[in-house]
């Protein structure tokens, strides 16, 4: 009696249950205490222009990124303190709002293609318009990563993002903005943009 065993691959018989994704490759390259001295330019904020701000490494979040939302929960948590590189101390509020918004763009390295796989290049590609956005953004380039976000309606806009080595995961460039229009049809308008000059 001859005994035929047939095996089936249950993912192309069922295609719309994906395997479990292998856990991605990221690691930090800087390390707690690393400092950081970027040139700012502003509008709107009430920081000097050309101030020098000094951003020292805190923590290092040791998290698996299997996913998008592994990741954009790694990049809310606090890593950086903040404060100007001449000793003054920043208003208590401006530092708060300062740190969590830079410590979204010290990334840990090595898992470039994945990001830039699961966050489109712009608003358009991601099926979004100019009065109806609200996503990330994720460029590759050969020697950096370019990531942030934009939110629009229709009177009001926000964004931010970083530039980023490759081989460091230290934002090159850091900027945002934000931008009013509502009763009283006042427009407001700020910019912040971080070169880094030094560490």
């Amino acid at each position: 009696m001859l005994i035929v065993f047939v095996f089936i691959d249950l993912t192309t018989v069922f295609p719309w249950e994906k395997p479990p994704q292998s856990e991605h490759s990221f690691s930090w390259a800087v390390s707690i205490d690393d400092e950081f001295i970027f040139n700012t330019t502003s509008s709107g904020l009430g920081i000097t222009e050309n101030t020098r701000m000094r951003v020292r490494i805190t923590s290092l979040p040791n998290d698996t990124i299997n996913s998008e939302t592994d990741f954009l929960d790694l990049i809310s948590k606090p890593k950086v303190h903040v404060n100007l590189d001449n000793g003054s101390v920043l208003p208590s509020d401006l530092r708060t709002s300062l740190e969590s918004f830079i410590s979204r763009l010290f990334l840990p390295i090595g898992g470039w293609g994945y990001l830039d796989a699961i966050f489109p290049d712009n608003a358009t590609a991601a099926g979004q318009h100019e009065f109806g956005c609200n996503t990330y953004l994720a460029i590759l380039g050969e020697s950096n990563f370019f990531f942030g976000h934009r939110y629009y309606n229709v009177d009001s806009g926000n964004g931010w993002h970083g530039v980023i080595s490759l081989t460091s995961g230290v934002p090159l460039v850091i900027e945002t903005w934000a931008s009013d229009y509502v009763p009283p049809y006042v427009s407001y308008h700020w910019t912040l943009r971080l070169d880094l000059i030094g560490n």
